[in-house]
């Protein structure tokens, strides 16, 4: 009989500062077979997982698969039935071993660290002996409760995301390889008092690719199994916080603590080189229309639905009435109240409407302006971009409005920001227009580059802002830096499961 292999998967990211909370419902969950029947094929690291384990002669087994937008901290009944859900069908299954496709990212109302919660509760239930493996977005928050409770983790070398298979396929290798006796990984993870926002934090160009070159390199050449760098989701005020370096070799614990400490400090010292350039929204729309490109993306990353923002910040769309003349523009908010505003109009009336009426008031203020109701759509869609293939989306229904020659999109639910289909779901094609607003920081770019590599980013407030000290922190640990500029460099050692 073949050894059982118990699968699962919890990727949703959280933004503690957006306070509108995720609830159950807005995840997508499967249970049992339906996880492997839904995500195989679908270029997730869950599913290059369940193929190369079972190439390798293991029998999978369901247990769990829970995924979502980013958004606000998930409530606490939700973390209690996720973690519930696993850990039971975990006992039913009985496995031989345990994979896993995390994000590492997600808070609960009351649970600081539902992933770390996840695997002690799995450990709990299954025993000391059964092997837990991991393949985890570069976004997670590395605390001691996931490090210490996984023999083998992995995680993305690629930003914006574009190795989700690749890095379910090695995470898996690596654990096919320690089931059989092949390795014996020694994982280290030093993590710092640092924390960034993913603007300028692409790992091909700019101050992270020579890192990235560092451990890629490394491992080609085999003196590690695997070497990541963790610049984690920066809004999480959490006590344990803070990016990390990780690295794992074949039985040799000291090379791994000493390569992760080499590359966290050469890390640390380019800590000042990852703020962005930003526009203020009425600069960022003229600069847009003085471009060459056909079509200029506009980021607001500030209140990117990818970072965990509520996405109905009407910054832009001011700037857009204000500045963009005749030029054709397209952007798109999530604002359910809005969709109310106009559910009674037909199709061509002309109204004043309020945009972000439910905003936070922390960030931004509403936005009044004359609108004509040009369709209604439903507003699904499914991912067929770089990464998360499959995934569904829903907007809950939406509506498309027209000032002047700028089409918005108005949404009544969060959903990825990452591809064209997002507009294209009520027929709008984004390389028709001179302007595009996203609302993510850079996930969308492989998507998008086929109609647009020319991007610029906002400057504005919002629960994912790049000023990352404007923000009102209360519970992550200091000094932290950017928070505290004079943070000193005081690197913590974490070590893997298997010593």
């Amino acid at each position: 009989m073949n050894a059982v292999v118990a699968v699962g998967m919890l990727h949703q990211e959280t933004n503690t500062f957006n306070r509108r909370s995720t609830r159950l419902e807005d995840l997508d969950v499967r249970e049992g077979q339906e996880v492997i029947d839904h995500w195989r094929g679908s270029g997730m690291g869950l599913a290059a997982g369940i193929d190369l384990l079972e190439s390798a002669g293991y029998e999978t087994r369901g247990m769990v698969a829970a995924t979502g937008a980013s958004g606000g901290a998930l409530v606490s009944s939700a973390c209690e039935r996720l973690i519930d859900s696993m850990v039971e069908n975990a006992k039913v299954i009985k496995p031989d071993a345990v994979f896993l496709d995390l994000h590492g990212a997600l808070v609960g109302e009351t649970m600081p660290d539902v992933t770390g919660s996840l695997l002690c509760r799995l450990v709990e239930a299954l025993g000391p002996e059964v092997p837990i493996a991991a393949g985890l977005d570069c976004h997670a928050s590395l605390t001691r409760d996931i490090v210490n409770n996984l023999d083998v983790m992995v995680g993305f070398k690629t930003w914006p995301h574009v190795d989700y298979d690749l890095t379910g396929a090695h995470a898996a290798d690596l654990f096919v390889r320690t089931l059989n006796g092949e390795i014996q990984p020694k994982l280290r993870v030093v993590k710092m008092p640092m924390i960034q926002g993913p603007e300028n934090a692409d790992f091909s160009n700019g101050p992270m690719a020579s890192l990235v070159s560092d451990l890629g390199g490394r491992q080609t050449a085999g003196e590690i199994l695997d070497g990541t760098l963790y610049p984690t989701q920066a809004w999480l005020d959490i006590p344990d916080h803070g990016s990390a370096v990780t690295v794992t070799t074949d039985g040799d614990a000291d090379a791994a603590e000493r390569i992760a400490h080499e590359v966290a400090e050469t890390w640390w010292n380019k800590r000042r080189e990852f703020m962005p350039t930003l526009h203020r929204p009425n600069d960022a729309v003229r600069a847009a229309l003085d471009l060459s490109a056909n079509t200029v993306m506009i980021s607001e990353s500030a209140d990117s639905i990818n970072s965990g923002s509520t996405g109905d910040n009407p910054k832009l769309i001011e700037a857009l009435v204000e500045n963009a003349g005749e030029s054709m523009a397209l952007t798109f908010t999530c604002d359910a109240n809005l969709v109310e505003q106009v559910a009674d109009c037909a199709l061509n009336d002309q109204l004043e409407v309020t945009f972000g009426a439910n905003c936070d008031r922390r960030f931004t203020e509403p936005y009044r302006a004359r609108v004509t109701v040009e369709k209604r759509v439903p507003g699904k869609f499914q991912l067929e971009g770089k990464y998360f293939n499959g995934l569904k989306q829903d907007l809950g229904g939406a509506v498309v409005l027209r000032i002047k020659n700028i089409h918005i999109l108005v949404g009544c639910r969060p959903v990825m920001c990452s591809e064209p289909n997002l507009y294209r779901c009520a027929d709008l094609e984004p390389g028709n227009y001179k302007i595009v607003g996203i609302k993510s920081p850079g996930s969308f770019r492989p998507n998008f580059a086929s109609i647009s590599t020319t991007v610029l980013h906002l400057d504005m407030a919002g629960a994912a802002t790049p000023h990352l000290p404007s923000l009102p922190w209360q519970n992550v640990g200091r000094p932290l830096f950017p928070l505290d500029d004079d943070a000193a460099y005081r690197p913590v050692l974490i070590q893997g499961r298997r010593g």
